[in-house]
């Protein structure tokens, strides 16, 4: 559903009357195909990190029952389309991120 006038300004998919939703993809590593995991047992099974992060959308909505939008970035494995995991966020947690991010950059550059 498109976006009404009563839509907050970052909703992109309106859900229901008065349910706002957007969704971004902030990382793509490109690579479209699945990596063939090492054989059950090898000794490279052994260090082998169970899954890849292919990409990570951040997605947000809130409807009249919410204070703040709730918040979520989803990882996925190359290729997939369900995540492999939701982490949770607010709007402290991301500037938090942001600045400690931010910070630790500067050592790099």
């Amino acid at each position: 559903m498109s976006a009404t006038s009563t839509c907050k300004s970052w909703c992109t998919d309106h859900q229901e009357p008065n349910e706002c939703y957007t969704e971004y993809v902030i990382y793509d590593n490109g690579v479209d195909e699945r990596r063939t995991p090492p054989a059950p047992g090898s000794m490279a099974a052994l260090f082998d990190y169970p899954k890849d992060i292919g990409w990570i959308k951040f997605c947000a909505g809130q409807d009249e029952e919410d204070e703040q939008p709730v918040m979520d970035l989803h990882f996925f494995e190359p290729g997939d389309v369900e995540p492999i995991v939701r982490l949770p966020l607010d709007t402290n947690v991301i500037k938090g991120l942001h600045s400690e991010l931010g910070a630790l950059l500067i050592n790099f550059s």
